[in-house]
Order: C-alpha cells, then structure tokens, then sequence
C-alpha cells in the first residue's frame, strides 16, 4: 500500500465544510477501478488534509488516483465549486 497527502482549499473564505462531509463525499465519488482503500480527511489551517491508502502499482499512480478523486468530487459537488487542490 502507498500513501498519498493531498490537500484543498477554497478560493476565498473560511473552511466552511467538516472532515467528515468531505470524506463521505470522496467515498461517494470513489469509483471500483480507482485503487484507494483508505481515506481520512483533516483540519488544516485555512485547509482540509485528505491522506488516502492506495494499491497502486507506484508511488506517481497513487498521487494521480487521489488527484482524480479529489477533482472528480470538486466537480460534481455544488458546495465545492470555489474550492481547489493545492
């Protein structure tokens, strides 16, 4: 298993979202090909951390996997249309 850290921000305000929500929302979004596991989401300052156990084959398709999830989820998630990966 490899660990990839990813974290995302809004473009403007505060941290208005928990841990929790996000981390559901990325479970909701998680396709069966997409080789995340485990995912735990955190408070950073003026951020939240996501952290996420892949099977992937190398450390640049764990990154790129969790990219994807995040991204997908910022898409396709109305609450999150002014937030990004950083």
């Amino acid at each position: 298993m490899l660990l990839s850290i990813a974290r995302i921000a809004p473009l403007q305000g505060r941290v208005d979202i928990t841990p929790e929500w996000l981390r559901s929302r990325l479970w909701q979004h998680r396709s069966t090909h997409d080789p995340v596991e485990h995912i735990r989401v955190g408070r950073g300052h003026e951020c939240l951390r996501i952290a996420a156990f892949t099977v992937a084959m190398n450390q640049y398709e764990s990154d790129d996997a969790i990219r994807r999830l995040i991204n997908t989820t910022i898409l396709s998630t109305p609450l999150l249309t002014q937030w990004r990966l950083l």
